[in-house]
């Protein structure tokens, strides 16, 4: 119990914040590519797609987080998924980085990685038939974390104010593919259809849209809006498999909306990390 004279006082944390890292202005504003006011979109194929598709999987993990237990009353452990992608700002540049949202791993008791188990061709993704009765949620999570092939992986590179992070693999289980996935030049071409990509949705290439924000609120202002409903680190990319943004967490208030971060504060981040020039490719 807090002595009379301080129960009217609240703790005060303070933050020093330097200019250069928070995210321009112009890192918000929607690309020429998306506002369809770009050079004419190619037309696509189904082969495309499939190519694309393929390329991208390889690339996109799987992320479990084990946050840090913070309750008194909670006894069974926990697990947060999301996705992380192995990106490059430029073509051959240097060795790409894997990356994700920041947000879910700043109290994380552990993080581990996973590789998306492979399927055929064209066939759709099975689970296993369980009644209520089967489900032990705390079981499936104390399997799932013994599971040899998760990796553990080191959070680096925070930056909360793009809410991106990357991810280190201590270890050779997992190494880093030969080329990351690039960037779609979204101040010169237009893009006719974004594909949201996810394992969680069967490991192809799901239409999406980027939706205008139906009202304006200031805390949100630097997120973009679309309709791909896989959170967490998910990839919106071009139909040649170029990314776009990546998926960052469901709007408050309207659940059908998903927050994005922006194309360019993702491109500057990765390019910042992996310590490449990308300011001549910005236009004025």
């Amino acid at each position: 119990p807090q002595p009379s004279w301080k129960q009217n006082f609240d703790d005060v944390t303070v933050e020093v914040i330097r200019p250069e890292d928070l995210p321009k202005a112009e890192e918000s504003i929607l690309p020429a590519a998306l506002s369809r006011k770009g050079a004419l979109p190619r037309p696509t194929s189904l082969e495309t797609l499939r190519e694309s598709s393929a390329a991208i999987s390889d690339r996109v993990i799987e992320v479990i987080v084990v946050p840090r237990n913070n309750s008194p009353v909670r006894q069974s452990t926990i697990i947060v998924r999301g996705e992380a992608v192995w990106l490059s700002a430029k073509a051959g540049a240097v060795e790409p980085v894997l990356v994700t949202n920041a947000h879910y791993l700043l109290d994380a008791e552990a993080v581990f990685v996973k590789a998306a188990p492979k399927r055929k061709s064209g066939a759709l993704p099975t689970a296993p038939r369980r009644s209520i009765q089967e489900i032990n949620l705390g079981a499936d999570v104390k399997a799932l974390l013994a599971d040899p092939a998760l990796v553990p992986a080191k959070v680096t590179n925070v930056d909360k104010h793009r809410n991106l992070a990357t991810l280190e693999l201590p270890d050779n289980r997992m190494p880093a593919p030969a080329a990351g996935l690039v960037f779609f030049p979204i101040d010169d071409q237009a893009i006719a259809t974004p594909y949201g990509f996810s394992h969680q949705m069967g490991s192809t290439l799901v239409a999406t849209a980027f939706l205008a924000p139906s009202s304006k609120r200031d805390e949100l202002e630097f997120y973009l809006h679309s309709s791909f409903p896989v959170i967490l680190g998910a990839p919106i990319v071009a139909d040649d498999g170029r990314v776009i943004a990546i998926t960052a967490a469901r709007h408050p208030t309207e659940l059908d909306r998903t927050l994005v971060v922006p194309p360019r504060a993702l491109r500057r981040f990765v390019a910042k990390v992996q310590g490449i020039d990308v300011s001549a490719d910005a236009k004025k």
